[in-house]
């Protein structure tokens, strides 16, 4: 599967039965434009986001290709190499300090994927971090990713950064709040990062 769009239909025909129907109901979009994508056409930056949001997508593998192919599970990767493997020369430049701004989503991504990696491990402790880690990568990283294909193809869409990592935030919410034990897990010098609770609505 060389292209986003194989990918994409390989979801269409794993997760929603290959079934126009279900997936243009799941994805909130007709059953004409997923026509369209099986004749040919590449699917939008909006469609994917939504796509994304499906637990059992890999977003990396869906946008990417070039990552082990785990599209439907949730395989334990580092949060070093999850981060090298996503941007390597945006991860640089976070490293190397470069100032943050809006214009650079893509460096906005490994900066909020290092925070969320750090608070990770700092929660994790004993437990398995198989979905939480995945979930850092795949929410975080890939949503800002599609930004800028999204605001492309969308410009009078309401997509916007702050939009996003709202979406981002709220998406990791639900598994923290989901699992008590990441919530109350603390270590030290984790409370002084003020980072021990879910995001407030």
């Amino acid at each position: 599967m060389k292209t986003v769009r194989e990918r994409f239909l390989y979801y269409v025909e794993n997760l929603f039965g290959n079934s126009n129907s279900v997936a243009a109901k799941a994805l909130g979009c007709t059953q004409k434009g997923i026509s369209r994508i099986r004749n040919g056409e590449t699917p939008g930056g909006l469609l994917l986001l939504r796509l994304c949001e499906n637990d059992r997508v890999n977003a990396n593998w869906l946008l990417r290709g070039d990552v082990p192919q785990r599209p439907l599970a949730r395989d334990f990767q580092s949060i070093a190499d999850h981060i090298d493997l996503l941007y390597q020369e945006q991860a640089r430049h976070v490293r190397r300090g470069y100032k943050i701004t809006q214009t650079k989503p893509l460096v906005v991504s490994l900066h909020l994927l290092e925070e969320v990696a750090e608070f990770m491990e700092a929660v994790l402790i004993g437990k398995d971090p198989d979905a939480i880690v995945e979930e850092a990568g795949d929410v975080l990283a890939i949503y800002l990713h599609l930004l800028r294909h999204a605001q492309h193809k969308h410009p009078t869409a309401r997509i916007t950064l702050p939009v996003i990592i709202e979406e981002c935030l709220a998406k990791l919410k639900r598994y923290w709040t989901s699992n008590p034990a990441l919530v109350t897990a603390k270590k030290a010098g984790f409370t002084r990062r003020d980072r021990g609770a879910p995001p407030a609505d």
